[in-house]
């Protein structure tokens, strides 16, 4: 699944007290350090879609417990 920091955002404020920013940083961080999401930038430069590389789908499943 594919998704952009606004759509994590409007997800996420449903549930908890945070920022815009804060996701986005997070994101980053998750992105950039931890190297487990394929980023892909749209051609209009806007928001990039962010996807969970596959080889850590089930890790990261099993560690939320949603399998």
């Amino acid at each position: 699944r594919t998704l952009t920091i606004p759509q994590i955002y409007e997800t996420l404020r449903m549930q908890f007290a945070i920022t815009y920013h804060s996701i986005a940083s997070m994101v980053g961080i998750i992105a950039s350090r931890i190297g487990i999401l394929h980023v892909r930038r749209n051609a209009e430069g806007t928001n990039s879609v962010y996807e969970l590389k596959e080889q850590y789908v089930d890790l990261v499943a099993k560690i939320l417990g949603t399998t």
